[in-house]
């Protein structure tokens, strides 16, 4: 039995309604009793848009950092060679066949520079492959960036290689948890090879909090002048968050919704797009409540993302490749029924049945799940669930005061969905011209586009 009752919630003195039928969330109860929208037959696989598959491999499972809450805790030194990390690609395209564009992925385990060779390898095979296709084929990582020296970072932006820096915010707070191997602090190295980047026009900072609360909006401003993206994840794992420490940063979120709107009103929007620009967590919800709110699966693990282990096993993603039994295939192909399960399960989420949310959220990351006995977090649920009735009074505030900025906001978020994918546009330009190559196909898009291609959004 699900509820179907419209439920109310408190946020940030004002209520904010929740329709448990179709996902809406609204300030307004009106709009949220709207039932015109339902969500009736959920979609089959076979149904499902194939615009952007992540190959997901670690050229290196070493890594010369020792961060407190990294998954990897093997820390391997065997590498792959430029040919089997290129068989390795190759066999993910014959088993995710079909997709409009494919990120090969580097962030996997490891440090991927500590294998710059095979870095570079894939860089050049994805480029000749893109042709083959006729699609994009894009090499991407995030690098801890202790590594990163001037020659370093000219080889990855003449090899078109998209590369992201894990950094924690200011030193102190990122001193705490990521320090290298023989304990010694990274935060003062990194910023200074940051500094040395000359154009860091798609240079994203992946930010990680958890445990003891530290002020988001410092230690966002903190990078804001360095990068033009910013992502803040919690830390995955049961004992990432108590009760106590996640009620601290869910004031820390208010905090950042209400200096949000605050500079808006100001005309500084910075921040706001740094965070839509990427994959931060607050900035997913509130780009969904943009995009009508639900979200009725999970993620897109195992379906528009593999990690290809070493062995040709594969797994849904990389943190779950340190689970033997979420195991989907091998050398020889996917195992029979893998993916429509993984769908369904994504799609089903029977303990959150009876949740208003539930069509709002998406559900747990499976990661998580099996870190918590198999069993979704009460503490990362009531995250989610703060941060999307945050994201819709925030909506509904810059709708109403800030009109223009809201208008922005929204043409932005169309402009990141196109980028994932080839659009319809995209794909007659490539049709239209068979007699230029795929690069120079890509470029007139772009070009007619009047835009940059942000790849990093």
């Amino acid at each position: 039995m699900y509820p179907s009752e419209i439920a109310s919630f408190r946020i940030l003195g004002e209520n904010v309604y929740v329709n448990p039928n179709n996902g809406i969330v609204s300030l307004d109860r009106k709009k949220a009793e709207d039932n015109s929208i339902r969500i009736g037959r959920l979609p089959a696989l076979s149904e499902m848009p194939r615009r952007r598959m992540n190959l997901c491999l670690s050229p290196t499972e070493e890594c010369n950092l020792r961060c407190s809450y990294c998954f990897n805790k093997s820390h391997l030194k065997e590498r792959l060679s430029p040919e089997e990390a290129i068989a390795l690609a190759e066999r993910g395209m014959s088993l995710y066949p079909g997709f409009e564009q494919y990120w090969i992925d580097l962030s996997g385990k490891g440090e991927p520079l500590l294998n710059l060779e095979t870095v570079l390898a894939l860089a050049a095979w994805a480029k000749e492959k893109q042709e083959e296709l006729r699609r994009e084929v894009l090499v991407t990582f995030v690098t801890n960036g202790t590594l990163l020296s001037p020659d370093i970072v000219r080889l990855l932006q003449e090899n078109e290689i998209i590369f992201g820096i894990s950094v924690d915010g200011p030193k102190n707070i990122h001193d705490s948890a990521r320090r290298t191997a023989g304990g010694s602090p990274t935060f003062d190295r990194i910023i200074r090879n940051v500094r040395a980047i000359k154009d860091r026009s798609f240079l994203g900072a992946a930010m990680t909090f958890g445990g003891p609360s530290f002020p988001i909006v410092d230690a966002m401003d903190s990078l804001l002048p360095y990068f033009s993206t910013i992502a803040l994840k919690p830390v995955r794992g049961k004992d990432a968050f108590s009760k106590e420490t996640m009620e601290d940063w869910l004031g820390e979120y208010d905090n950042l919704a209400k200096t949000l709107l605050e500079r808006a009103k100001a005309g500084n929007a910075r921040l706001l797009f740094a965070l839509l620009n990427g994959d931060d967590y607050f900035g997913k919800f509130l780009s969904r409540s943009y995009q009508g709110g639900a979200s009725i699966l999970r993620c897109d693990a195992g379906l528009g993302r593999a990690y290809l282990a070493k062995d040709g096993g594969v797994y849904p993603c990389a943190p779950l490749s340190e689970c033997h039994e979420c195991l989907i295939g091998t050398a020889n192909g996917l195992a029979e029924g893998s993916q429509e399960k993984l769908f369904q399960d994504g799609l089903g989420r029977h303990e959150c049945g009876l949740c208003p949310f539930r069509f709002a959220c998406g559900g747990e990351c499976l990661a998580n799940i099996l870190a918590n006995d198999g069993k979704i977090n009460p503490i990362m649920c009531a995250l989610k669930k703060h941060l999307i009735l945050l994201a819709q009074w925030l909506r509904s505030h810059m709708e109403e005061e800030y009109p223009e900025v809201s208008r922005r906001i929204s043409a932005f978020i169309k402009e990141r969905s196109r980028l994932i994918g080839m659009s319809k546009e995209y794909k007659g330009i490539v049709s239209a011209h068979p007699e230029l190559s795929f690069r120079e196909c890509k470029a007139l898009y772009y070009r007619s586009q009047s835009r940059e291609k942000n790849y990093l959004g």
